[in-house]
């Protein structure tokens, strides 16, 4: 890793069909293609138990975890992926705008998870990010 470029680890579990994540995945490539080049943002879509090692790293490299949440309906795949955008926004905004402070390498763990896991047919998610500080 080039210690002079700051990166953005992104860590996404959302529980979904092959062809779901494909579709996501596909759009998420399209966006950070199109990202300036600092900070890089390296995004992965992770099965819950990969996730679940990613937060216990994220633990070991930060002495504070901020974890925010919320409960949204995202009928379509296409408001999956703007919720994941503007939380990636923000989050790039937050970390490295006028921030001397922040690190080389910064994780960011996001989870959809359907409200109700009983229910296929339901569009309600709860969706939660952690940030190191």
């Amino acid at each position: 890793m080039n210690t002079n470029k700051s990166v953005l680890q992104i860590s996404i579990y959302y529980p979904s069909s092959s062809k779901s994540k494909s579709n996501l995945n596909k759009h998420l490539v399209s966006y950070t293609k199109r990202l300036s080049s600092s900070p890089s943002i390296n995004i992965s879509l992770d099965s819950f138990h990969v996730q679940r090692e990613k937060i216990i790293q994220q633990e070991l490299l930060y002495d504070t975890i901020t974890t925010c949440g919320i409960k949204q309906t995202l009928p379509t795949i296409r408001e999956v992926y703007a919720v994941i955008v503007l939380l990636i926004s923000l989050t790039t905004q937050r970390l490295y705008e006028n921030n001397q402070n922040t690190k080389t390498e910064n994780w960011m763990i996001l989870s959809i998870t359907p409200s109700k896991s009983d229910d296929r047919s339901n569009r309600e998610y709860e969706i939660s990010w952690s940030l190191g500080k």
